[in-house]
């Protein structure tokens, strides 16, 4: 497995919609302790905080095999209201919203893997063109506050072939092959005629 980045973006606008304009955005470009603001009131959504222009270079031949978005960010009484990647310039793919409030100091928090596709169909001329990138809009679920956004930035995984199969959790049934199936009857028949040999 390869990657690039993690790469900023060359443009951050806010865009779509939300009752919010973002003041200041271009501050996304770099993590530079001075962020992209936004005072949202109870229950308000703040417009899409978009980054493009990331200027990927992946093999034309390769796969993409996941994106991780990194977005550093604080606020007080704020929440994620929506965080999607972006396609040829649209938003787009699987919903990524976290759960809770944003932290309190700047942080960076991922959305996103080295083997999840956002739920697109993505060859390397997406992401390498100029409309690739990822957009976030914050709401004011209990009495709104201040939404900061300091930095986004982005990381590809891909390779030459499809991605291996993503390790199983703890606790998760093992697939088994029926070669491998065979095998283990094998045994345990082996173990129950040593243990009916050894009590008699």
């Amino acid at each position: 497995m390869a990657f690039q980045g993690p790469r900023s973006p060359q443009q951050v606008i806010s865009t779509g919609p939300g009752n919010v304009a973002w003041t200041n955005p271009q501050q996304a470009l770099t993590s530079n302790n001075i962020p992209a603001t936004a005072s949202i009131n109870l229950n308000q959504t703040t417009k899409f905080l978009q980054a493009v222009k990331f200027k990927f270079s992946i093999p034309t031949r390769a796969n993409i095999w996941g994106i991780v978005v990194e977005i550093e960010k604080r606020g007080g009484a704020v929440k994620d209201n929506s965080v999607r990647s972006v396609k040829g310039g649209t938003r787009t793919g699987n919903e990524k919203a976290a759960g809770g409030f944003w932290p309190g100091t700047d942080a960076y928090v991922s959305y996103g893997g080295d083997r999840d596709l956002w739920g697109v169909g993505w060859r390397p001329s997406d992401i390498n063109s100029n409309g690739f990138g990822a957009a976030i809009q914050a709401i004011g679920p209990d009495a709104g506050g201040i939404a900061d956004v300091d930095h986004i930035r982005i990381t590809v995984h891909f390779g030459s072939g499809p991605p291996p199969p993503a390790p199983a959790p703890p606790g998760a049934a093992i697939q088994t092959s029926p070669a491998n199936i065979a095998l283990y009857k094998r045994m345990i028949s082996v173990r129950n005629d040593r243990f009916i040999h050894i009590g008699y």
